[in-house]
């Protein structure tokens, strides 16, 4: 069972008092953490997303972890990316994951299911 997201938030924040952690440069901890939150709420949504896809696919649990590191990796350049060069990447992310072992069908399904993007 994952932890929860409230349970690595408090763990995140002792190691930033501790030191454990680098603090940002405006040594603001409560809005890093709060930040910390927000993108752990957002790979948790994303990565269920990602396996109702699979689900509906019949994707074996053992193949799961190329999808859900291709999900990660698009949602990454969609916050990075737009346009033609968006597509550029993706493009070589799909190309990647299909390397790995991952079948193109499945990939563009979570592209176009979760991202609303066609390739």
């Amino acid at each position: 069972m994952a932890a929860s997201i409230e349970r690595i938030c408090q763990k995140y924040e002792r190691a930033l008092k501790q030191g454990r952690m680098a603090l940002r440069r405006d040594q603001d901890a409560e809005d890093q953490v709060e930040q910390f939150r927000q993108a752990l709420q957002r790979n948790r949504c994303l990565e269920s997303r990602v396996r109702q896809v699979l689900n509906e696919t019949g994707v074996m649990l053992c193949e799961r972890v190329t999808y859900l590191n291709f999900g990660l990796r698009v949602a990454k350049l969609t916050r990075r990316y737009e346009g033609e060069t968006l597509r550029n990447e993706l493009r070589h992310a799909l190309e990647h994951s299909e390397y790995l072992g991952a079948r193109r069908a499945v990939l563009l399904d979570i592209c176009r299911k979760v991202f609303e993007i066609e390739l």
